[in-house]
C-alpha cells in the first residue's frame, strides 16, 4: 500500500486565511519573510509551528500557530496609532468570523496581539508600525 499525504499548512490554512482577509484588505501575501509591497499597508501570513494533538493509524489532529502581521507605514504617529488599532480590530473580527472552514480548519482563536513589534523589518524605518496577531487553529486530517 502506497503512503499518501495531504497538503495542509499552505492550501488549507494559509491560503484560506489569505482569501478571507483579502476580501477587505489589499496586499495580503503568504511568506516567511517580509516583502515590500510598495504600499503603505500590507498583511503577511505564515505558519510558525504545528503540534501533534492526536494520532491514530487512520488520522491525525494537529494544532497550527499562524502569525498574521499587519504592516503600516505612516509618519504621523497619532494618526498611525489610531488607524492601526482600528484596522487590527477589523482584521481580528474578520478572522474570528471564520472560526471554522469546513475541511480546512476548526477551533480558530486568536491567542494574542502584539502592537508596535520591533524587528529587523522596521529597524531602519521608524514610520513603519508592525502588529502581530497569533492565531491558533486545528486541522483534522484523515489518511487516505
Amino acid at each position: 500500500m502506497a503512503v499518501t499525504y495531504t497538503k495542509v499548512a499552505f492550501p488549507k490554512i494559509e491560503e484560506r486565511l489569505r482569501n478571507i482577509i483579502n476580501e477587505e484588505f489589499k496586499n495580503v501575501y503568504i511568506s516567511s519573510r517580509f516583502e515590500n509591497m510598495g504600499s503603505d499597508e500590507s498583511i503577511r501570513i505564515f505558519t510558525s509551528s504545528s503540534n501533534l494533538l492526536e494520532h491514530t493509524q487512520y488520522s491525525e489532529v494537529r494544532e497550527y500557530t499562524v502569525s498574521v502581521r499587519h504592516y503600516y507605514n505612516e509618519p504621523d504617529s497619532i494618526r498611525r496609532e489610531e488607524y492601526v488599532k482600528n484596522r487590527i480590530d477589523r482584521l481580528k473580527k474578520l478572522i474570528m468570523g471564520n472560526i471554522s472552514s469546513a475541511g480546512n480548519y476548526y477551533d480558530l482563536h486568536i491567542d494574542g496581539i502584539q502592537y508596535d513589534v520591533q524587528d529587523v523589518e522596521n529597524e531602519n524605518n521608524p514610520d513603519m508600525h508592525i502588529t502581530e496577531l497569533e492565531a491558533m487553529l486545528k486541522n483534522y486530517n484523515k489518511w487516505s
